[in-house]
């Protein structure tokens, strides 16, 4: 008799503005990577409306749901994840599911020069969004607790 091994589920939510250079090394990971701005691609065209933006995220968790559910090995989350708030779902369905959770930055020597990033960003994010969204970046190291605690803004 084996004794049975139990796979190693992870999930790793990538965080990071447009154009830091997240989509990139998420991919090199070699996980199902999962994106809400894949919502906004049609015909393989990005076609971004904001209206559409807490669809797009509600149908984000929900594929990340599945995957787990379905456990998948390794998922990843490729969205900007820059406050707790915005990873709590992901960190809960990881619990629910037994995954451990890791979170990435983006590490590119650009990562933090905001208008690098609007120049390098592939969906057209002006560098006003840009510098909102890394003012409002919590720098320090998230953990899956946190990210459950968080409220989002309209929560508080």
């Amino acid at each position: 008799n084996q004794p049975s091994r139990e796979i190693m589920k992870k999930l790793t939510i990538m965080r990071g503005v447009p154009g830091s250079g997240k989509s990139f090394k998420a991919q090199a990971m070699g996980g199902l990577v999962l994106s809400t701005d894949d919502f906004f691609m049609t015909d393989g065209v990005y076609r971004f409306n904001g209206k559409d933006l807490p669809k797009a995220h509600a149908w984000n968790q929900i594929r990340a749901h599945t995957a787990m559910e379905n456990n998948v090995p390794h998922v990843i989350i490729d969205n900007t994840c820059c406050q707790a708030w915005e990873a709590r779902e992901y960190c809960l369905a990881a619990k629910v599911n037994g995954y451990d959770v890791e979170f990435v930055c983006a590490d590119s020597p650009w990562a933090q020069d905001a208008l690098e990033c609007a120049s390098r960003n592939q969906h057209g994010v002006p560098l006003a969004s840009v510098v909102a969204m890394l003012s409002r970046f919590e720098t320090n190291q998230l953990t899956v607790e946190a990210c459950l605690a968080a409220k989002a803004p309209w929560e508080k």
